[in-house]
């Protein structure tokens, strides 16, 4: 039902910095979770849907909430039909911690810059998927 796995292993990325994790510091990773009944995969027309949080690492609501609806729906799946109908035909990602660096310093940036500006749109080519936070996502 859930495959939870960091960008950077996922995707062979390097780490936007460090965070500390028990008192440690460590490179900073960026969680990815995947919600789905793998025992009706594959199935290439699944629709699937991403929920995004903390593309700026100092908004911290969106972490939250994107980690409370993984929870909600690993934790109803047999309880509440709408949520097994929802989890057994859609591919639900989740990537509650896309800037984890800017959480970890309470700042928007990441490598410097704005990782909601990393994208295709009015950019050039070049200067796009620059920080880690774009590549994953």
């Amino acid at each position: 039902l859930v495959w939870a796995k960091n960008a950077q292993q996922a995707f062979g990325l390097e780490s936007a910095g460090t965070c500390k994790v028990d008192g440690q510091s460590l490179p900073c990773e960026n969680l990815m979770v995947h919600i789905t009944n793998r025992r009706t995969l594959p199935d290439p027309a699944r629709p699937e849907i991403l929920f995004l949080g903390g593309l700026h690492g100092d908004e911290r609501i969106g972490q939250v909430a994107t980690l409370e609806l993984a929870h909600f729906l690993v934790a109803e799946y047999d309880a509440t039909p709408w949520v097994k109908r929802l989890v057994d035909t859609t591919s639900v990602w989740l990537v509650p911690l896309t800037n984890a660096v800017g959480y970890e310093r309470n700042e928007r940036l990441e490598m410097g810059l704005f990782p909601n500006r990393d994208f295709g749109y009015v950019q050039k080519p070049q200067s796009c998927m620059t920080t880690i936070a774009g590549r994953t996502v």
